[in-house]
């Protein structure tokens, strides 16, 4: 097993150069890192990160799961799950993961902010399904928590065009 202070800058580094659109050397550090801590779900995060800019979603998916294996509390990798399902317009899973992932934040409290997008995630997947009933529920949770967010108002102010109910 390797010390943190072996991982965390192979991580690091990885962000960096993920940030800098050299992905493949990035992948390769963060490889490294998993190497020496397979266990540690923000080197299965990073991971996805990079895979899902490479463009590779089923590794990035395959990444997360692994996170959540490691971590089955990890709000982050519920909500970015839920983030890959909208990207695949697979609005259910999208659902679902989203509705785990604020599950995970009451047993593991983070920023109020990650639940807020949480429920933006949900809001956007019950548009297209569309389900305006919980697309609504979605984007009042989320405008208790950001209540000037433009998204969100954007989107009831959508909702309220189209379906006249609201």
């Amino acid at each position: 097993q390797a010390a943190p202070d072996f991982v965390a800058p192979r991580v690091n580094f990885a962000h960096f150069l993920r940030e800098n659109s050299q992905y493949r050397q990035a992948l390769d550090q963060t490889m490294i890192a998993i190497d020496y801590a397979p266990e540690d779900p923000d080197v299965w995060l990073t991971a996805s990160l990079i895979h899902q800019q490479m463009g590779n979603i089923n590794n990035a998916i395959e990444s997360l799961h692994t996170a959540l294996e490691c971590d089955e509390t990890n709000f982050y990798a519920y909500r970015n799950l839920s983030l890959c399902y909208l990207d695949s317009r697979d609005w259910r899973r999208a659902i679902g993961f989203a509705m785990q992932g604020i599950e995970a934040l009451k047993m593991n409290p983070l920023d109020p902010e990650d639940e807020g997008d949480a429920y933006k995630i949900l809001a956007i997947a019950y548009m297209n399904l569309p389900d305006y009933r919980n697309a609504m529920k979605a984007i009042n949770r989320g405008l208790e928590i950001y209540p000037n967010d433009p998204q969100l108002l954007q989107m009831r102010r959508d909702i309220q065009n189209r379906s006249g109910l609201y």
